[in-house]
């Protein structure tokens, strides 16, 4: 007779459906707020102020001013900042960030000259002049600043989280940087930068424009944001009004800009599809919704390149084909189920179904909670399968396009949720056993019910089974984080069945 194992595992479950711990604002805005933010004066002054933060946080562009302005033009192209911090990026590490005039932030030597359509990595025939370059580009391409707007020109700011200045005597600025990674990216939630990097390209025209008159001008902003562990960046466009690097009598027609990141040393890069080098890179002000601001879109890149906001998959149907990568959180999980989990991939519509797909041998399409356009959250169902799985959502009554690879923990290998406390379950018949648990990890609202369920994992068979045994206790309080069993209450229950 096989000598078959059981493992006892105790689960709380949330008794009424709520969303994951990453908690988001729900705010719309747009991509310039009512209030012209820019005096048009001789010089560029400090942004107007609203009166209250949430207005303040609603607006689009972070402030700059004349303070920030960088000493660029055509003889000197890029300015050299010192961040006294370690900036991890795509697999490399940092103390120190380039700005350059033609719209991008790099760490490295750039090349001299770009031929577009641009391809990453590049293989520079002469290494010692010239480098693949590692760079965050919002708006890779040629361009000038304009004598006849004051205003024109590149602005940075570099600021420590803590440090206090005259500038942003409420702190409102690093209260924002705070918040908006935290709420605008899955997995952001316990984010806490030690710096935060502004730079803006205001008013920018095409290099050789022709009509002097009519000066078409770009106006975006990136945002980065590092505690020397993970690195965020946001990109804002403002105005977007050119949009070829080589027609220069409108700006048009032609090659487009690259919008991504590339790692540098040949190794490898992101390209923001389906933007970049598109004409559609037009629409960027229109699109993204990252803090539910239009023209926002936020990216995880410290080791790899994640994007936090979500795409329009109906701009480019082909690539259903192509099988667009889905950024999700937490990477892993327990086989035995009950995990929230907050992905971001196609722009989610509340009027539509959201489903999320573990491809195990179930095949099982499961409900997903719409949160914004950019973020739904999965509940895992029991997976019994270690492993990598394929992730998949899918919406309305179309075919699963984006996707990841999420790792199904067996229970042996899988963190505790639940914590005995006082080693009772060691004992051959305790009187009591007391547990503890994060309220975290079930759901943000400590007044929310919950329950606590007895299940049973068997392994030695051929195909493992979790079974349910009993419900030991209903009606606990989330916020309680503590229970104690009375196991004389349980004596006299027998779950053959």
């Amino acid at each position: 007779m096989a000598d078959v194992r059981w493992t006892v595992v105790c689960l709380l479950w949330i008794s009424s459906l709520c969303y994951a711990q990453d908690a988001r604002t729900g705010s719309r805005g747009g991509g310039s707020p009512d209030v012209d933010l820019y005096a048009i004066e001789d010089r560029l002054v400090f942004p107007q102020r609203p009166s209250d933060y949430q207005t303040f946080r609603k607006t689009l562009m972070y402030p700059y001013d004349r303070y920030d302005l960088v000493t660029i033009d055509s003889s000197k192209q890029e300015s050299e900042v010192s961040l006294q911090a370690r900036l991890p990026f795509f697999g490399f590490h940092y103390k120190y960030i380039k700005v350059h005039l033609n719209g991008y932030l790099h760490f490295s030597g750039a090349p001299a000259t770009y031929r577009f359509p641009v391809r990453f990595p590049m293989r520079p025939e002469d290494t010692i002049r010239e480098k693949d370059p590692a760079l965050i580009a919002p708006w890779l391409s040629y361009q000038s600043m304009v004598r006849d707007i004051p205003e024109s020109g590149v602005y940075f700011r570099l600021f420590r989280i803590g440090d206090h200045s005259d500038r942003d005597p409420d702190q409102w600025l690093e209260r924002r940087a705070l918040e908006d990674f935290r709420e605008g990216m899955i997995g952001a939630a316990d984010f806490k930068p030690t710096f935060v990097a502004i730079a803006t390209w205001r008013n920018m025209t095409l290099t050789g424009m022709q009509n002097k008159e009519n000066v078409k001008t770009n106006t975006y902003q990136v945002v980065l944001a590092s505690d020397e562990r993970r690195t965020y960046v946001m990109f804002n466009y403002e105005k977007i009004d050119w949009i070829a690097v080589n027609d220069v009598n409108n700006g048009e027609n032609g090659e487009n800009p690259f919008v991504g990141f590339n790692a540098g040393n040949t190794t490898r890069y992101y390209e923001f599809i389906p933007y970049s080098q598109e004409p559609r890179v037009k629409n960027l002000p229109q699109h993204g919704e990252g803090n539910g601001i239009k023209g926002r879109y936020i990216f995880e890149i410290e080791e790899e390149i994640w994007h936090g906001s979500c795409i329009k998959w109906e701009l480019v149907p082909h690539l259903i084909t192509s099988r667009p990568r889905l950024t999700f959180f937490p990477k892993y999980a327990s086989m035995l189920g009950g995990t929230l989990i907050n992905v971001t991939g196609p722009c989610f519509d509340p009027n539509e179904k959201i489903e999320c797909q573990f491809q195990d041998m179930s095949g099982h399409r499961l409900p997903a909670i719409y949160r914004d356009t950019n973020h739904a959250t999965c509940l895992m169902p029991p997976v019994i399968f270690h492993g990598y799985v394929d992730l998949t959502v899918s919406q309305g009554s179309r075919d699963a396009m984006f996707y990841g690879r999420f790792y199904v923990q067996p229970p042996e290998l899988a963190a505790e949720d639940i914590e005995i406390l006082d080693d009772n379950d060691k004992a051959e018949r305790p009187e009591q056993i007391r547990i503890k648990w994060n309220p975290h990890k079930l759901i943000n609202n400590n007044n929310t019910n919950v329950q606590l369920h007895l299940w049973g994992y068997n392994d030695d068979q051929e195909y493992p089974q979790l079974t349910y045994i009993d419900t030991l206790s209903s009606g606990m309080r989330n916020g309680d984080m503590r229970y104690t069993i009375n196991m004389e209450m349980y004596r006299e229950r027998y779950n053959w069945d």
